[in-house]
């Protein structure tokens, strides 16, 4: 019996949200953009989920 191949799609592009806002350096006092990085408990969310790039994660 064949097996039937699966076409995988490609993954979607994340956007980079600090980009599109046009922010170069994160203030600790906007936290109205930090809550878009945490999640409910808290928690600074991965790269993978925000978009980030490795130097504006740092």
């Amino acid at each position: 019996m064949k097996r039937s191949r699966r076409v995988l799609e490609p993954a979607k592009k994340r956007r980079n949200l600090l980009s599109s806002l046009g922010i170069e350096a994160v203030d600790y006092k906007d936290t109205a953009t930090l809550r878009q990085f945490l999640s409910e408990r808290g928690k600074i969310r991965s790269r993978l989920v925000t978009g980030v790039t490795v130097q504006q994660q740092t």
